[in-house]
């Protein structure tokens, strides 16, 4: 019969046996042995200890030592002489700063400490004349605001922490001596009990490992020394051990287990302390490796290994040489852990691209999945992407994180927008796992398909800030290896736990589109200075790679001296703009100095492009003296446009109209047509004169254009919109265009991150005009500007563009934003009867539907897109475009962008201050795709001014489509250096046959289809004129041409 307070009983001795399993290593007198430690300040980052020169030392003359100045770095020293003879690898050093600490033996970074890692083991190599110097590294962190909106603030040391304010405590260290048979016996009886635990009430497994653990543990007498307990558990450990040996069944699932450590690249820490991060965690899994040779670690993010090699290269040796025995894997695929919703289509290629080169250089491993377990969902295009990057898995977690439905499959085909299809496995608990009974049976039993799926993956660490597996995680997978009650569970790799739990992928469900995340949804939104840079730069790398190729097509040596100079700041540029990608940077979900340093990051990398593009510019004028004026148009198709020219135009042949810019200064504009891929000139100047009658005007409250007219409203908007040609009224009775729309946003949790659902119980109207005026008015175009008071102190001012060339209509917005808690939108409620709509994503578009049917409708309540959201019924389409915005949200017929936000926490002032940025509605009384894709991208990479004489050689396009259905995503030199590659995707979603025509002048002698990599798919082939092609659906192809 079992006693009635057996499990009691039994969690007693554990406890007792935990706060015995170490004993303090004492001098020959039985006095614990104690330390005398020293402590520094220092605002600088040191990679290596400090000496006398570089910091003032000082005595620490009693314990606990109170410590800590936001953004400081303490160091403590001391010196251990081992003259008790004591084997060093047997002697523990037992610290707690408050925070994370890398920890030096004798001058090298040999391990790390912190609140989960209280503990760091000795290590003979470390040992000089039976001496080791210690120095303890700790981060005093800073004060943030938390990351809820009521959280208040705290100090920020790790992510675990929750102190409120300074001083933290530094406790006196201590050395200990691990006492073997009270340890073993510690982790026998804990792995024992808590699966027994977790059976069945009554069942016979449960009752006989109670029984037989009590019956041991009973002789323990809590009163015993050390010695005489050590003895009692030397002869118990045969006992329970022997327990241990009871196996499972034929039947019993499989469970892979591998050590990682999420770091976040920056969030509630700037970057310069991700590399600090990124040295201890390493140091420690390093560690683990050296004593644990079945453990395997996975490291994901190649950007911080490269740091670790160049600043902290004594671990870096000790991470490759885990590497070198098997242990260590560099998989993940790319540059960051990426955002999947904002990031534009060429970057994530690049994230891919030099993500594997670095992992390449620095491990000779070719990574083969990509692992983002923390990203807020996943654009529809990427299956395809991944699979041109050559990455073969993909596995997540965040999805599980939905606040209204359950994703319906754990292991599955993702089936992207143009048919690719990739294995995916979602980790069914925390991406921070640990190894204890609990964790690992509950990630079993919350698997919803066991009938095609009997294994799974989990990694385990301690996470978000670095840090990686525990000790107790290794010794309690020593014991639990094959235990009966549990699943199997071992040490495993990525990559080869993927293939085995997706051996019969033919019989896996496949889930078809985006995997959108239920949470989080106001990251579309949030810190709207660092999204605008990010789209601008990656629109301004694009023009910048094709300068480079105009040089390279060039060929000429001084072009060829330039091309090479530029080779390596240009991969630079790309790892900048890829590194603020971050799940945590571009989403806007940092602390303010990551935003600020972002922000600084951006601007000195634009600087950086204009330096490089205007190098180009020098080489590629063909003529310094001449005065032509010269434009280009870098999209595939051609287009019309409005572009400032020469401001000294008096008596020009051709219309020109003189428009007012945002800081209030005049300037001459005319209307430009332009072949796709090429440059042009005066003779691309349209002459023809429009009349007055064609001309857009403001007459009485009324906006008359040949496509339209418009009657303007009181509060800055469009009260009627008439199409011309069909006299149809575009505007949802009782209902305005251009109506911006305001609300308290304050989340339940998660204040940067999350946009709840009743937010519009509070939403209305606002806008109180100020003053509305007539710019400019001529044959090209209408602009009129409007200033309102919005919210409780902001302003906005708007330049309303209505042109005569095109109905679509421009609203150049600057808004000085100093709200708190406040929601800004702008409405377009159309009188289209719409039950779904298309939103433009990487590669493509998705649709969604409008209506709120299912729980999963209710949940997309806000979406994220790039360019560009349309509806449409079978007579009229009607889209909302963005230069740099990617909230939207459509409701039947009405579409509504997201424009600000301004959250509290982490960073007390998000998006306070002035911003800028367009948004257009286009009208179209036509149901043709192509049309708003044209627009989106026009708006989004407009034709350009240029200050250069342009070469005769550029003057017909590059490259040219029978079919304006294919958008060039890139042109750029290869990475052989001695090639052009051209990647290129069908826009429209249908099957195309289409003829790519090559200008003559670039003698191209072969080309060859490569992945997107760029590495060949098939041998290279002779090269015409000409180059047909056939288009999946979506299909990216990247062609790579050879002269």
């Amino acid at each position: 019969m079992l006693y009635k307070k057996t499990e009691a009983r039994i969690r007693q001795y554990l406890s007792f046996l935990d706060s015995r399993k170490y004993t303090e290593l004492r001098d020959e007198n039985g006095s614990a042995i104690t330390l005398d430690w020293e402590y520094g300040v220092t605002d600088t980052i040191f990679r290596q200890v400090p000496d006398d020169a570089e910091i003032s030392w000082n005595s620490i003359s009693a314990f606990p030592y109170a410590w800590g100045e936001e953004n400081k770095t303490w160091w403590f020293r001391a010196q251990f002489e081992n003259t008790e003879g004591v084997p060093v690898n047997d002697i523990f050093l037992r610290a707690d700063t408050q925070t994370d600490t890398l920890v030096f033996l004798s001058g090298i970074p040999a391990g790390a400490l912190n609140p989960f890692h209280k503990k760091l083991r000795l290590n003979e190599k470390f040992e000089e004349d039976g001496k080791i110097g210690f120095a303890l590294e700790a981060w005093a962190g800073h004060l943030f605001p938390g990351y809820h909106p009521d959280d208040g603030p705290r100090v920020m040391t790790t992510v675990a922490m929750r102190q409120k304010s300074y001083p933290l405590i530094f406790e006196e260290p201590r050395l200990l001596i691990k006492n073997a048979p009270v340890y073993d016996l510690y982790y026998n009886a804990k792995v024992l009990f808590e699966t027994a635990s977790l059976q069945e009430e009554g069942s016979l497994l449960r009752t006989r490992l109670y029984g037989e653990l009590f019956k041991a543990l009973i002789q323990l007498d809590f009163t015993s020394g050390d010695e005489d307990l050590s003895t009692k558990c030397l002869d118990l450990g045969n006992k329970v051990s022997s327990l241990l040996e009871r196996k499972n069944g034929t039947l019993a699932p499989r469970i892979f287990s591998q050590g990682n450590a999420h770091l976040d690249h920056a969030w509630l820490w700037p970057l310069s302390e991700t590399s600090r991060k990124c040295a201890r965690t390493c140091a420690n899994m390093a560690s683990y490796l050296e004593e644990f040779p079945e453990f395997r670690f996975l490291f994901s993010q190649p950007v911080q290994m490269l740091d670790l090699k160049e600043n902290y290269p004594d671990i870096f040796l000790r991470v490759k040489a885990a590497f070198d025995r098997g242990q260590w894997e560099p998989n993940g695929g790319m540059w960051v852990e990426a955002d999947c919703n904002l990031s534009g289509g060429e970057s994530l290629i690049r994230q891919f691209l030099i993500g594997r080169q670095t992992t390449r250089e620095l491990f000779g491993y070719t990574s083969d999945v990509l692992w983002l377990p923390d990203v807020f969902g996943y654009t529809a295009g990427l299956p395809q992407i991944l699979k041109g990057c050559g990455i073969r898995r993909f596995i997540t977690s965040k999805i599980s994180w939905n606040d209204t439905t359950r994703f319906p499959y754990d292991l599955f085909r993702w089936e992207g927008i143009d048919g690719t299809e990739i294995p995916t496995h979602f980790i069914t608990t925390a991406y921070e796992g640990r190894n204890n009974p609990e964790q690992i049976l509950e990630s079993w039993n919350k698997v919803q398909h066991k009938e095609c799926q009997e294994s799974l993956y989990r990694s385990i660490g301690e996470g978000d800030g670095g840090g990686g597996t525990m000790r107790s995680d290794l010794e309690m997978m020593r014991r639990m290896n094959d235990l009966q009650g549990l699943p199997r569970n071992s040490w495993s790799g990525l990559s080869e736990s993927l293939d085995e739990i997706g051996k019969n992928e033919e019989e896996l469900p496949v889930f078809r589109g985006e995997l959108y995340l239920e949470l989080h949804r106001g990251t579309y939104t949030t810190q709207a200075g660092i999204k605008r840079f990010n789209r601008k730069l990656e629109y301004k790398i694009r023009e910048l790679e094709l300068k480079e190729v105009r040089l390279f097509l060039q060929n000429s040596e001084e072009g060829r001296q330039v091309i090479e100079k530029h080779k390596d700041q240009l991969r630079e540029c790309w790892k900048t703009l890829l590194t603020m990608q971050f799940h945590d940077i571009l989403p806007g979900t940092s602390i303010r100095q990551v935003n600020v340093e972002a922000l600084e990051q951006y601007g000195r990398l634009e600087e950086r492009m204009d330096e490089l593009g205007n190098e180009t510019d020098e080489v590629l004028i063909s003529d310094k003296e001449s005065k032509e004026l010269t434009f280009s148009n870098s999209l595939p198709f051609d287009r019309i446009t409005t572009l400032r020219v020469d401001s000294n135009n008096e008596g020009s042949s051709f219309p020109v109209q003189t428009l007012v810019d945002q800081n209030g200064k005049d300037y001459t504009a005319a209307r430009v047509s332009l072949k796709g891929l090429s440059l042009g000139g005066a003779d691309n100047l349209c002459k023809d004169y429009i009349s007055e009658e064609e001309s857009p005007v403001l007459q009485d409250h009324m906006i008359l254009s040949p496509y339209y007219s418009i009657a303007l409203d009181n509060e800055g908007g469009f009260s009627s919109f008439v199409m011309k040609e069909s006299g149809r009224e575009l505007i949802s009775p009782d209902r305005s265009f251009n109506e911006f729309l305001y609300c308290e946003d304050f989340p339940v949790n998660w204040d940067a991150w999350d946009i709840e659902e009743d937010y519009r119980l509070k939403e209305r109207r606002i806008g109180t005009l100020l003053s509305r005026e007539v710019l400019s008015s001529g044959s090209l175009c209408l602009q009129l500007r409007q200033v309102l008071d919005i919210g409780d102190s902001s302003l906005l001012t708007q330049d309303i563009f209505f042109y005569a060339h095109s109905p679509r209509i421009d609203f150049i917005t600057t808004v000085d934003w100093q709200e708190r808690h406040r929601l800004l939108r702008v409405d377009f409620p159309t009188s289209l009867n719409c039950r779904d709509a298309l939103f433009d994503i990487p590669f493509g578009y998705v649709k969604r539907d409008s209506h709120t049917n299912y729980n999963q409708n209710r949940a997309q309540f806000e979406v994220c897109a790039h360019k560009w959201a349309r509806i449409a019924d079978t007579r009229m389409q009607a889209a909302v475009l963005s230069d740099c915005k990617y909230g939207y949200r459509v409701d039947g017929g009405s579409i509504s962008l997201t424009l600000l936000r301004s959250p509290s926490a982490p960073d007390p002032e998000a998006d306070r201050g002035i911003h800028e940025f367009t948004y257009s509605f286009y009208p179209d009384e036509s149901d043709d795709i192509s049309a708003v894709i044209k627009e989106g991208w026009d708006l989004n990479i407009p034709a350009q001014s240029l200050g250069i004489s342009r070469s005769k050689l550029f003057q017909d396009p590059l490259f040219h489509f029978s079919s304006d259905d294919i958008m060039v995503e890139s042109l750029k030199i290869g990475e052989d250096g001695d090639s052009v590659v051209l990647r290129v995707w069908e826009t429209k979603g249908a099957p195309l046959h289409t003829v790519l025509n090559i200008n003559h002048f670039f003698n191209f002698s072969s080309y060859c289809i490569t992945n997107m990599l760029e590495d060949e798919i098939s041998g290279s082939e002779t090269l015409s004129s000409e180059l047909i092609l056939d288009f999946k659906s979506f299909e990216i192809k990247t062609i790579k041409f050879y002269r």
